[in-house]
């Protein structure tokens, strides 16, 4: 039952029991649940004179499968994930149906730590806990906050990115003076540098998976 379906149950109750309200004599008014469970019942002197069905929250599908038909109230788990469906379709990829509104998480994906996965790809689908490095002069590195969709890259005030690691220029680890490139040791020691700074981004994936109403985290 969608949630119009609902409001238009509900107001017809409303009309209902103020009509009844108005009666000159009425007999008392109850209410009762039908003997499936499946529908509320508005009795008068013990007879039912509105049925109000009640909404059926998960129809849980297991894993999801594309290319199959989807109904609203249909849920399904996918990649660690779990999702419900909000429109009839047929499914393509959880990012096209995720981007399209026909699907919403329930619960995402998330892992103890980061899941440190190479430089930045603008055709893969992150979620939360994924890191990635850009190869922007920086070699700084992001970790999602909230899944992205698939191609937007980690920036300053990103929505779905935060910083983990900012590692120093290019430039900077390039010790002129000994003609030696001390490349990797900088970076090494710049990681060391940073590591006090996951905790803040570990704090703000928690806070967001509360706020979604996720925890275990």
């Amino acid at each position: 039952m969608t949630a119009d379906q609902v409001i238009a149950q509900l107001t017809t109750l409303q009309a209902t029991v103020e009509a009844l309200q108005a009666g000159a004599a009425s007999p008392a008014l109850g209410f009762a649940k039908s003997t499936d469970g499946k529908s509320l019942l508005v009795q008068q002197g013990g007879v039912t004179v509105q049925t109000i069905t009640l909404p059926t929250w998960f129809n849980w599908r297991n894993t999801w499968i594309t290319a199959t038909a989807f109904a609203p109230g249909d849920a399904f788990y996918s990649n660690g994930s779990s999702y419900y469906t909000l429109l009839q379709h047929n499914s393509t990829t959880i990012a096209a149906d995720l981007a399209a509104g026909k699907i919403t998480p329930i619960a995402l994906k998330g892992a103890p730590g980061f899941n440190f996965t190479g430089t930045f790809n603008v055709t893969r689908q992150y979620y939360i806990g994924d890191a990635v490095q850009l190869l922007d002069g920086t070699l700084n590195v992001y970790v999602a906050v909230y899944p992205p969709p698939v191609g937007t890259a980690p920036a300053a005030g990103s929505a779905y990115w935060g910083l983990a690691i900012a590692a120093l220029p290019l430039s900077s680890h390039w010790i002129k003076d000994t003609g030696r490139n001390d490349y990797l040791d900088s970076i090494i020691a710049d990681i060391y540098a940073q590591l006090a700074s996951m905790n803040g981004i570990i704090n703000s994936i928690n806070n967001k998976l509360h706020t979604a109403g996720i925890t275990g985290f």
